[in-house]
C-alpha cells in the first residue's frame, strides 16, 4: 500500500536516503498489516536495521508510526519462514535500531503490525539495512544485538551478546568486554570474552535502570579507542512489565485529561489508565514499571483469542497480562458460558463452545502457557442508551470472579462495575470513562495489584 495521489507516499521514498520524504500507506481503505519488500539485487550477510519514523510539528504529523513489527529474510523473495525478530518501537521521532545475529539474505521484508496510536497507516521515513563487513581491512567494531536501550525486563538476569568485526588474522588477540554499569572502576560487574560467540548473562541484576557497555578490548584488556570499538545501550530497566489487553475502553477512547498521557519515565504514552498505573505502581514500589497499551477498538473475546499469540511474540519480556473484554460481547450479545443455575459449562456441553466463558479460558490458558500471569478485571456497567447490555455483563463478570478462583489467579479482579455504578459522572458516553475516569480504573487496577493474595 502507498499514497500516489493525496501525496508523494511512494514505498521507495523509504530508501531514498532523504528524511524529508516517506512512505505513507494509502489514505483510504488502509488496514493492517502493512509491509514492504526490497530486494537488494544481490546476497549480502546483514546483521539488523534502522527504522526513521516521520516527524513533525504537527500532531497529524506523527501518523502512522510502528507499533508493533516483524522482520523477516530471504534468498530468494518468496520463501521467508518465521520473522527472525519481532518487537514493539516505542513513540517517537527518534530512529530505532534493531540487530540481530548476521544471516545472508538477498530480501528483507518489515511487517507493522499495528500503528502506536491505533490508525490505520504505517508511515516510514527512512529505512536502511546494516551489512555485515568484516575483512582484514576493517577496522575492528562492536555493536550491541541485545539488549535494546530502553528495554525492560522481569527477570533478575540480563542477556547480552554483541556482533563483532575481529578479524583472526588482523585482530588476533583482540576480544570483548562487557560491563554493567560502569564496570568494577564504577562499582558494577565486568567480563573480557576473546572468542566468538561474544554474549554474557549478567546474574542477579536489581530492580533499577541499568547501563551496559561492550568494548573491543587488546590482549591486556584495555579498551581500544577507535570510534566504532565501543558500543553502549541504556536504560535497561528491571522491573515488572504488564500489557494490557482488552477493547477500546482498554485503549483509552474518550480520554479527556491530556496532562497524565504519558508515564513519569516517558515509557508509557497515548492515554487511557496505562501511563497512570505505571506511576502508581512505580512510586508504591519503588522501582521502574511499564505498562503496554494492546488494547483494540471494538474487539470482543473471541478477537482476544486471535490477537494473544501474536501479542505474547511482540512482549517476550512481558510478565504480567491486565485482561479486560466483555463490553464488546455483551453488544450482540456474545453466549455467557453460564447453566440456568449460574454455574460454569464444561468442554463438551451445550453453549460452552464459542461462549464467553470459552473465549476467555482460551485466553488464560495461552498466557499461563507461555510462562506469563494473566490478571482479570470486571466489566463496566454501561449506562444509557446502552443500559441492555448490563444483563450480559453482570453474567461476564460472574464468570471473571470465578475464573480467578479456577485459575488460581491471586489478585482479585479490580470491580468496576460497582465502582462505575457509583461514579456515573465518570462515564462519558454510557460506556467508556472519561479521563477522571481512567484514573479511577489506574487507581482501582493500583489496589488490586499491591494487595494480592497469599
Amino acid at each position: 500500500s502507498e499514497e500516489l495521489s493525496g501525496e508523494n507516499g511512494a514505498a521507495v521514498n523509504a530508501f531514498d536516503g532523504d528524511t524529508n520524504t516517506m512512505w505513507h500507506t494509502e489514505w483510504y481503505d488502509s488496514a493492517h498489516p502493512h509491509e514492504i519488500q526490497i530486494n537488494f539485487g544481490q546476497s549480502y550477510e546483514i546483521y539488523g536495521f534502522r527504522y526513521l519514523p516521520r516527524d513533525g510539528i504537527n500532531p497529524g504529523d506523527q501518523n502512522g508510526r510502528i507499533g508493533d513489527y516483524e522482520f523477516y529474510v530471504s534468498t530468494d523473495g518468496s520463501n521467508w519462514g518465521s520473522p527472525i525478530v519481532v518487537g514493539t518501537f516505542p513513540d517517537t521521532a527518534l530512529e530505532q535500531e534493531v540487530l540481530f545475529d548476521p544471516v545472508t539474505a538477498q530480501f528483507v521484508r518489515l511487517v507493522a503490525l499495528n500503528e502506536v496510536h491505533g490508525l490505520p497507516y504505517t508511515s516510514v521515513a527512512e529505512f536502511n539495512v546494516l551489512k555485515f563487513q568484516c575483512t582484514p581491512s576493517t577496522s575492528p567494531w562492536v555493536r550491541i544485538g541485545q539488549p535494546q536501550n530502553n528495554m525492560v525486563i522481569w527477570s533478575s538476569d540480563i542477556y547480552v551478546y554483541a556482533i563483532a568485526c575481529l578479524d583472526s588474522q588482523v585482530h588476533s588477540g583482540l576480544g570483548v568486554k562487557f560491563t554493567i554499569d560502569g564496570g568494577l572502576e564504577s562499582g558494577g560487574t565486568e567480563y573480557d570474552i576473546y572468542n566468538p560467540p561474544f554474549e554474557i548473562t549478567f546474574a542477579d541484576v536489581g530492580s533499577s535502570e541499568h547501563t551496559v557497555d561492550a568494548f573491543v578490548i587488546d590482549d591486556s584488556g584495555i579498551p581500544l579507542q577507535d570510534q566504532n570499538s565501543h558500543d553502549q545501550v541504556t536504560p535497561i530497566i528491571m522491573g515488572d512489565y504488564y500489557v494490557a489487553i482488552g477493547d477500546s475502553i482498554t485503549k483509552g477512547s474518550h480520554d479527556d485529561v491530556y496532562y497524565d498521557n504519558t508515564s513519569q519515565d516517558g515509557r508509557n504514552t497515548g492515554g487511557g489508565y496505562e501511563p497512570i498505573l505505571n506511576d502508581l505502581l512505580t512510586n508504591s514500589k519503588g522501582y521502574p514499571h511499564t505498562v503496554i497499551n494492546e488494547g483494540v477498538s471494538g474487539t470482543k473475546s473471541a478477537d482476544g483469542v486471535l490477537n494473544i499469540p501474536v501479542i505474547l511474540n511482540s512482549h517476550p519480556d512481558a510478565k504480567y497480562y491486565l485482561v479486560q473484554y466483555g463490553t464488546n460481547d455483551a453488544w450482540a450479545p456474545t453466549p455467557s458460558g453460564l447453566d440456568a443455575y449460574g454455574n460454569l459449562l464444561k468442554p463438551g456441553d451445550e453453549g460452552y463452545e464459542g461462549s464467553f466463558l470459552h473465549n476467555m479460558e482460551q485466553i488464560i490458558t495461552l498466557i499461563k502457557a507461555d510462562g506469563k500471569v494473566p490478571y482479570l478485571a470486571k466489566v463496566p456497567i454501561a449506562f444509557d442508551p446502552y443500559s441492555y447490555f448490563n444483563s450480559s455483563i453482570q453474567e461476564y463478570n460472574i464468570i471473571i470472579h470465578k475464573l480467578r478462583a479456577v485459575y488460581n489467579i491471586k489478585v482479585i479482579p479490580p470491580d468496576f462495575y460497582t465502582f462505575f455504578e457509583a461514579h456515573p459522572d465518570q462515564i462519558a458516553d454510557g460506556l467508556h470513562p472519561n479521563g477522571i475516569g481512567y484514573q479511577s480504573m489506574a487507581n482501582e487496577w493500583r489496589s488490586a495489584l499491591m494487595n494480592p493474595l497469599p
